[in-house]
């Protein structure tokens, strides 16, 4: 990823996909937010696990990315997110 690409000195206000706005920017059609600026609705993969949800195979929407581009992650609708697999006792005696 080129990190001229990142810089937020092209922020503009970007429609999502509930019909509301944010401030952002577009990188090749991918919504680019700042941390902190990331609408409500959309969760990285560490937060979706901690509230024991994934992704669900759907493709991230977004992209949060944080000093000056050198790291990024992947954000993911809350709304499609669905719940993580519960382990079979097996599993959990296994694990043991």
């Amino acid at each position: 990823m080129d990190r001229a690409s990142l810089h937020p000195a092209a922020s503009r206000w970007i429609e999502l996909w509930n019909g509301q706005q944010a401030l952002g920017w577009d990188l090749h059609g991918t919504p680019v937010f700042r941390f902190r600026w990331a609408p409500a609705g959309l969760a990285t993969r560490r937060q979706l696990r901690s509230l024991r949800m994934c992704p669900g195979g759907r493709e991230p929407c977004a992209l949060l990315v944080w000093r000056n581009g050198t790291r990024w992650a992947w954000l993911y609708r809350l709304d499609l997110a669905r719940p993580s697999r519960v382990p079979s006792p097996a599993q959990l005696n296994a694990l043991d």
